[in-house]
């Protein structure tokens, strides 16, 4: 983990070195280990960087040529771009080196070859150029800003926000789209001026005209499945020496003590059981759980802990807890985000951060391998019209509110989920188009989001995998990702996912749906591997349901405290942001009377409400 930074001036620039400095100290909690500031005119770059990145003290200025390079993270395939470059897999020669000879050779194309979570700056004086480029993974995380001044870049949005001539005011429209999501969707922030780069993008920057260029990654590129002529147990055993080359790769690179989440699923079994394979260091794993029978995964992870013999470590955390949380959870995203996962990602990465030096992880993998065959409940939506939906609904009502549903699904509004309005949009958006424009007065449209113009982008490709794949292009990289980074940071904990290893991350994406669903499920290959060699099925013979955070539970004093605070008509109207405030008034007691499906949206509205007013005191 780390955090890279920096700007280029332009005519009466007021920027000079010690706004360099301050955006290194406002990233400094990304990699509190080490510094590298460079400064020369017409700008400055730098970099933050832990000691457990591997050649976090190799950064420095190329005096043999005109190019300064930051560079934050690693590179999965490091080797094969040494052997690319001279014969060799293994070389004496630095980061930074290896980074100007690739450049050299391919241009500013050059990061193209890079695979691994990174995030990359390179000012080039002699061809007036700045280039930055983010991995296609999506764990670094790049922000940009151009003023008439200047233009400037940072790892998060606070090294931005230092700068003068930021406009520190909120986009409505961006506002609208969080309302939809929960959170913003790249390219845009919540601020007018500052954008995302989008995962595998390259920004070009001309020092002479001031003029950037954005190129996007062809997300179609790998994504076609192969045929996978041979049996199943081929790409069974294909998947375990893929995983255990990555965690063998990073273990070498990586002294000091071992840590893997564990939370008794598939993803994070299966890594901590190939590092105990592959290790006699000792291991220690952790959890976190909310404390709700429903929602706690500590019983199951424990269960995997005994059974590999790992110094096991468990977190309970409760709803107050939570809500005590969620200014510290807002300031790490420096914008809006609601997205409940982030308190668990919040205190798992601090119980780790106690324990070990660096940490494995399985996120992501739900999106890569595919946890659930969605294209039935796809077709539900597409072929089903609404009105027949809701009759369906209606008529099994006593079903869906039965006792065994409620166990099996717990904190599912199955009711509202069958009957809503369409696939995505009952599964992933808070507010409904509708809804924000009586709210806000914008009329968005959500079907031409980030994730129907990937399904769109994908058109060709069988339903369930395009799905699957739209999801981890949006979903996972725009939020399940950059919570779990964000967590990581705040807590200068160096975190290593092998599932986004190069290997693993085209193994999965070439694979054909057969290999990946069956009987809805998803994960094939991974649960024949973990029970056939690693862990024995009767272990986890339990339904694991995941932290997802219980709204139902929270409708006593923490929740009911915060929406009388942040919700109260009076405030609402003073801050005249909101146009309809019958709306929410009803959708409060909607809530209050039982009905989960509100919780979120007005969960949206309360981490707004306490943004906007963190930012007006500041």
């Amino acid at each position: 983990m780390g955090a890279i930074f920096g700007f280029i001036q332009q005519s009466n620039s007021p920027l000079n070195q010690q706004h360099l400095a301050e955006m290194s100290t406002a990233l400094s909690h990304c990699g509190p280990s080490f510094e590298f500031l460079h400064y020369q005119k017409p700008g400055g770059i730098g970099l933050r960087a832990l000691d457990q990145e591997p050649f976090f003290n190799q950064h420095q200025d190329l005096k043999r040529t005109s190019c300064v390079h930051a560079f934050d993270g690693y590179l999965w395939n490091l080797d094969e771009i040494s052997h690319q470059l001279y014969g060799v897999s293994q070389t004496e020669r630095t980061l930074p080196e290896i980074l100007q000879d690739l450049y050299d050779r391919q241009g500013k194309t050059y990061s193209s070859q890079l695979f691994g979570p990174y995030s990359s700056a390179l000012l080039d004086r002699d061809n007036n150029r700045l280039i930055l480029s983010r991995n296609i993974t999506g764990q670094r995380t790049v922000y940009y800003a151009q003023t008439d001044h200047y233009f400037a870049f940072a790892s998060e949005m606070k090294g931005l926000l230092k700068l003068p001539d930021i406009d520190k005011g909120f986009d409505r429209e961006s506002l609208s789209w969080y309302l939809a999501m929960g959170y913003i969707p790249q390219p845009r922030t919540i601020y007018p001026q500052i954008k995302q780069l989008p995962p595998g993008a390259r920004l070009y920057y001309d020092l002479s005209s001031s003029e950037l260029a954005i190129e996007l990654p062809d997300l179609r590129e790998g994504r076609e499945p192969l045929e996978a002529p041979e049996p199943e147990d081929y790409y069974v055993d294909v998947l375990d020496q893929l995983l255990t080359k990555a965690i063998e790769a990073q273990l070498a690179r990586n002294p000091g003590n071992i840590g893997c989440f564990l939370t008794g699923g598939i993803d994070t079994s299966l890594v901590a059981s190939i590092i105990k394979k592959v290790t006699s260091r000792p291991v220690k794993t952790f959890v976190v759980g909310f404390g709700v029978e429903t929602c706690d995964e500590r019983p199951y992870a424990k269960r995997i802990a005994d059974h590999l013999g790992t110094e096991h470590h468990s977190l309970l955390f409760s709803g107050k807890e939570f809500f005590d949380l969620t200014h510290r959870l807002i300031d790490l995203h420096d914008e809006p985000f609601s997205d409940l996962g982030s308190a668990a990602a919040f205190y798992g990465t601090s119980l780790a951060r106690q324990h070990a030096d660096f940490t494995f992880t399985g996120a992501t993998s739900d999106f890569l391998f595919g946890n659930f065959d969605l294209s039935s409940l796809y077709n539900y939506y597409r072929y089903f019209p609404l009105p027949l939906r809701k009759f369906m609904m209606a008529t099994g009502k006593w079903v869906f509110e039965s006792d065994l549903f409620k166990t099996k699904f717990p904190n599912m509004p199955l009711l509202s989920y069958f009957g809503g309005r369409s696939f995505f949009e009952t599964f992933f958006v808070k507010w409904s188009s509708s809804d924000i424009e009586q709210l806000l007065g914008i009329k968005i449209d959500i079907k031409n989001g980030n994730f129907q113009r990937t399904f769109d982008l994908l058109k060709g490709m069988p339903l369930a995998g395009r799905i699957q794949k739209s999801l981890y292009s949006t979903h996972s990289t725009e939020c399940i990702d950059k919570q779990f980074e964000r967590c990581s940071m705040f807590h200068s904990l160096h975190t290593i996912n092998p599932y986004l290893s190069k290997g693993v991350y085209q193994f999965a994406n070439e694979l054909p749906d057969r290999l990946k669903f069956r009987k809805n499920y998803g994960k094939i290959l991974n649960r024949r591997l973990l029970f056939e060699k690693y862990v024995p099925r009767e272990i986890c013979k339990s339904f694991k349901r995941g932290t997802s955070l219980p709204f139902c539970s929270l409708t006593d004093e923490p929740m009911n405290r915060l929406i009388d605070q942040y919700l109260h008509p009076e405030r609402l109207q003073k801050e005249g942001i909101f146009s309809n405030l019958e709306l929410i008034k009803n959708s409060v007691t909607q809530f209050r009377n039982g009905d989960q499906s509100f919780g979120q949206k007005l969960w949206t509205l309360i981490v707004f409400e306490i943004w906007l007013e963190r930012m007006t005191h500041t």
